[in-house]
């Protein structure tokens, strides 16, 4: 496959992957709204539905190519499955009090995580435009916080708490998948994916006599989260295995913009209670910060 074919697959796997989250972003809200359960129980119900996904995904995967070279990959498939399930209690817990419009581009900041991690742990040194699109960034985030008013403290805090194990999961997922890449080729990303949402399916198995078993209702609203996430997954999986964490995290920005459009038309169509209803001009606003993140991420 030539270079510019594996770009291009890359960016289609990666914008995928933003419509996806996206998805799953709002049925997270309808899920901490409707059901007003908190964060945690999404979490545990949400992953062991993925983890039986994963198993079932592995056992249609590993026979006749092996078994991945575990001791390889512990490494990178612990730190990945950790970080991403503490990011995405983070996320929950912004999602719970804010509207995912308003919550997904600040994820974007994730390029200030990064430039932290590889200047002070990587001894890298970054040029003129990558810390303009730190600044940038920042500016996005003070813009998109002070739309339609400010944003809850705890929405906040969550969405910029994600950013951090979100991108320390991110680096160790490329590594993953290029660990797997030579036994398992294209069918790579999905391994990887299977190995560390069983991992996390089980963690949840072992959280569930403190978050309650939940009734069939609790896993009818958590299982579309679960399935959109998942394929999300797949897709990001694939997308940081064609052309890195840091130019898949670049596409997969675009989220940001597709959640202020999804929001609005949410909101258009009565379901306040999943987004609310602004203003022309608040929307616009919005639309602008979002537009801000993605560009400082491509600077970036």
């Amino acid at each position: 496959m030539s270079g510019s074919a594996v770009v291009a697959g890359g960016i289609v796997f990666a914008l995928l992957a933003a419509a996806a989250q996206t998805a799953s972003f709002f049925c997270t809200r309808i899920f901490v709204t409707r059901m007003h359960s908190g964060p945690l129980k999404l979490m545990v119900l949400g992953h062991v539905i993925m983890g039986v996904m994963s198993v079932a995904a592995l056992a249609i995967l590993l026979p006749g190519r092996g078994i991945p070279p575990v001791w390889d990959c512990m490494g990178p498939l612990f730190t990945a499955s950790l970080c991403y399930m503490l990011g995405q209690l983070s996320m929950f817990v912004a999602l719970r009090y804010t509207e995912a419009s308003r919550t997904a581009p600040l994820l974007g900041l994730k390029i200030v995580m990064l430039a932290f991690i590889t200047t002070v742990f990587m001894d890298q040194h970054l040029g003129l435009a990558q810390w303009s699109a730190v600044g940038l960034a920042v500016l996005a985030a003070f813009a998109i916080n002070f739309t339609g008013g400010p944003m809850p403290w705890q929405g906040v805090l969550g969405a910029v708490g994600a950013c951090l194990p979100y991108s320390l999961s991110d680096l160790n997922v490329s590594t993953l998948v290029h660990l797997l890449d030579g036994g398992y080729g294209w069918h790579a990303p999905l391994v990887a994916v299977s190995l560390s949402y069983a991992l996390c399916g089980l963690v949840s198995l072992l959280l569930l006599p403190w978050t309650g078993i939940g009734t069939r209702q609790d896993y009818r609203y958590a299982a579309p989260f679960a399935a959109f996430w998942f394929l999300a997954m797949i897709l990001l999986f694939a997308a940081f295995g064609l052309i890195g964490p840091v130019y898949g995290n670049i596409v997969q920005s675009t989220r940001g913009l597709m959640t202020v459009f999804a929001g609005a038309a949410l909101a258009y169509m009565g379901m306040v209670h999943i987004e609310g209803k602004t203003s022309r001009r608040v929307f616009f606003q919005r639309l602008a910060g979002a537009a801000m993140m993605v560009g400082a991420i491509a600077l970036y």
